[in-house]
């Protein structure tokens, strides 16, 4: 998320066209949670600013955030996979991302039209 906000994983599934799903990681447990559009309010859960999520939608849409941007996050990261967002409105690279974290041993993104990661 670039901004800060108050949103629950379901009014953030509100706001965007076609939303299906919201999925956060858990890097502790490696695991995924998923709040589902329509499903149990038990699934719920608060988005944190400048956290990375992913987001199911069953139409090509746009979600335009308003805000303050955010300056600096701390991420606590994990052994194992972890999950970040970048933040910015400017580029970055994966090299210039695992080169400024500590013990980075790899960085992939998703390719939702292929429906695969790049490593």
């Amino acid at each position: 998320m670039p901004v800060d906000n108050s949103y629950m994983a379901s009014t953030l599934a509100e706001n965007i066209t076609g939303c299906l799903s919201i999925s956060k990681w858990d890097a502790i447990n490696q695991t995924y949670y998923t709040y589902i559009v329509g499903g149990p309010p038990s699934f719920d859960f608060p988005i944190t600013d400048g956290y990375g999520y992913f987001v199911d939608v069953d139409q090509i849409t746009v979600k335009t955030f308003f805000g303050g941007y955010i300056l600096n996050v701390n991420i606590p990261l994990n052994i194992g996979w972890n999950l970040i967002g970048w933040h910015h409105n400017y580029d970055t690279t994966a090299s210039s991302l695992a080169e400024n974290i500590t013990g980075c041993l790899s960085v992939s993104k998703w390719d939702s039209v292929n429906q695969t990661y790049y490593t």
